[in-house]
């Protein structure tokens, strides 16, 4: 699933977890934290991808058109083709926030520490982001998924049917259904948040 799409997800379940967990012995609700955890686990691997692009552009093999595999020899060709598989660096840096197996320690450690009074709800609600992110992942990917027991195993993915991506794999069809869940999800917010939106807006024009 794109990072965009995670974020509206999340944000569309946001205060719906926010009802259903006020009944729960859970830490307080951060919305702030939850909603970054839905696309802080691919910030990782997006920002060494626009490091290594910006070399192939200005230094090295150059960008293909959009329609091109990059060349073989480009820093962006080998970390999507090689060191995302086997580099222990990329690897690690992939998986710290989309391994299930690290994200549920987060969510344990987070919630040892709140009841212990040492302000573990905002990782608590960060963590639940990141799992609700890998989750909507792990089925998504053909090939490509979080490592599911990282870093205990460097090797086991789930190998879905479905890639959100690759057109041999339903890609395409993908895309229209989340493009399409994405403006159905962008309308429910803007209802549910109304009268927030309409609150803002009032005292942005109202004179100081």
């Amino acid at each position: 699933m794109n990072t965009f799409s995670h974020l509206i997800v999340n944000g569309a379940l946001a205060r719906p977890l926010k009802r259903k967990m006020a009944g729960w012995r859970l830490p307080p609700w951060h919305t702030g934290a939850f909603l970054l955890g839905s696309i802080a686990p691919d910030i990782p691997l997006t920002l060494i991808a626009v490091v290594l692009g910006a070399y192939d552009l200005f230094w090295g093999a150059g960008l293909p058109p959009p329609d091109e595999p990059a060349a073989a020899t480009s820093l962006m060709s080998q970390l999507f083709n090689d060191w995302f598989f086997h580099d222990p660096w990329i690897i690690t840096a992939q998986n710290m926030l989309q391994s299930p197996l690290l994200i549920l320690l987060y969510l344990f450690l987070a919630y040892w520490f709140w009841r212990r009074g040492r302000l573990g709800g905002w990782l608590f609600c960060f963590a639940a982001g990141c799992l609700l992110h890998t989750l909507g992942d792990i089925p998504l990917h053909h090939d490509d998924g979080p490592l599911l027991l990282f870093p205990l195993n460097w090797e086991w993915r789930f190998f879905s049917p479905i890639s959100y991506w690759d057109p041999a794999h339903f890609g395409q069809q993908w895309g229209r259904f989340e493009m399409t869940l994405d403006l159905i999800l962008l309308l429910y917010l803007l209802v549910s948040y109304r009268s927030t939106l309409l609150g803002w807006w009032r005292r942005r024009r109202s004179p100081h």
